[in-house]
């Protein structure tokens, strides 16, 4: 199996024993599984001895090795599956069972809801082990929104956020994120974002998109999911179709419920052969899509660290990004231009990139040059590592 180039080491220290906890995984749940594998990995490369605790199936394996299996410290990570049985899931038995036995100096939880996630914050607490969460931005308001009910009951009358209290601190991925910790009384945050393995880029290949045929396009690559206004995108779009006929808009990505919504508009404006529905990108065909785009598109309602965000600029894509992107960085670096979630904004700032491509040319290599730079996982995990340190960890 080909790897990606080792980094140097992430610490003299003696080697930690570090597990991350994550519900699942499946690539399809998209940043957060590879965000725990891909730390897992990074951290492993670096010397410390870690695993990922996680229910899956024997079948699913499958799918965790295509997706992960190429990333540098893979083959060192302990991969603790739990069967998904009966009960498992509630009771959480097995995988506690699993995460005593690994015997780990911190324990890293991915996400916040599972029962699992909280079953391993109490383990923590029961053993001494400095426990981290990283929640993945789902206390952002716009998230709290939706099944606010249950969530409310878990975190205040079942007790949660005063477990969220007790961790040795919440790993945030932007600013934004840590003062949506500290309004609930968590005080104890570090911000850590996502990264890229600059090698996870296999270069630019062949583009087969049915009813493309070689034009420019302005790319989407998300989950179809109002949290990702892609209807935003697609008026915006719209409003310049004629001024630049010979531009195409991709949407490609899993359908989480707006598809059908998408494709209705689509034939409402007799856009059906400018704008193109293709799919879930995978492997090369994903890359050869940023590496070909005239612009990528991200114009998230909330947003944590997106992954995607952090492929395209790797990939050398200039990027048009909303405000709730939280990477102001990227924009001051000259990889990125922002606007607020409205689709004239959008529709301006769409406009000046696609009718300037030696401009957009340029903030693509801006965007590759800042990301490989200061936004690596060899960065982000030794940056965890020296936190995990300075709360106890393997003391």
């Amino acid at each position: 199996m080909n790897h990606f180039p080792g980094e140097k080491p992430l610490s003299d220290a003696p080697a930690l024993r570090v597990c991350h906890v994550v519900a699942s995984l499946n690539p399809r749940m998209g940043g957060l599984p590879k965000t725990a594998m891909a730390l897992a990995c990074a951290q492993a490369e670096g010397g410390a001895e870690t695993a990922v605790l996680y229910y899956g199936t024997e079948k699913g394996e499958t799918e965790v090795v295509e997706a992960y299996g190429r990333f540098p410290g893979f083959e060192r990570v302990c991969r603790l599956r739990v069967p998904r049985a009966c009960w498992e899931p509630l009771t959480t038995v097995r995988a506690m069972r699993a995460l005593s036995e690994f015997e780990p100096d911190v324990i890293h939880t991915h996400g916040l809801w599972e029962p699992l996630l909280r079953r391993a914050h109490g383990l923590a607490e029961r053993k001494g082990i400095p426990f981290v969460i990283l929640p993945h931005s789902m206390l952002h308001p716009w998230q709290m929104k939706h099944k606010r009910v249950p969530k409310w009951i878990l975190k205040n009358m079942l007790g949660w956020r005063n477990a969220w209290r007790n961790a040795s601190f919440v790993q945030v991925l932007s600013e934004e994120e840590g003062a949506h910790w500290r309004a609930i009384g968590v005080e104890r945050t570090v911000r850590v974002p996502n990264g890229v393995f600059p090698g996870e880029d296999p270069g630019d290949g062949p583009l087969e998109i049915e009813g493309w045929n070689g034009e420019p396009f302005v790319l989407f690559l998300s989950r179809l999911h109002e949290q990702k206004a892609p209807e935003v995108l697609l008026a915006a779009f719209a409003s310049l179709a004629q001024e630049i006929p010979g531009c195409t808009l991709i949407f490609a990505g899993p359908d989480y419920g707006m598809r059908s919504t998408l494709t209705h508009r689509i034939r409402a404006m007799g856009l059906e052969d400018r704008v193109l529905m293709a799919g879930v990108l995978k492997g090369r065909r994903k890359w050869a899509a940023l590496h070909q785009t005239a612009c990528y598109c991200l114009l998230s309602r909330a947003e944590g660290f997106s992954l995607s965000l952090l492929e395209a600029a790797l990939a050398g894509a200039p990027c048009l990004i909303s405000d709730k992107c939280y990477f102001p960085e990227l924009v001051e670096a000259g990889g990125a231009e922002v606007s607020e979630v409205d689709a004239a904004e959008v529709r301006e700032k769409l406009r000046a990139l696609l009718l300037d491509p030696d401009r957009a040319e340029g903030m693509g290599r801006k965007a590759r040059d800042f990301v490989t730079r200061d936004y690596t996982w060899d960065e982000m995990a030794r940056r965890l590592m020296d936190a995990y340190r300075d709360v106890g960890a393997g003391r």
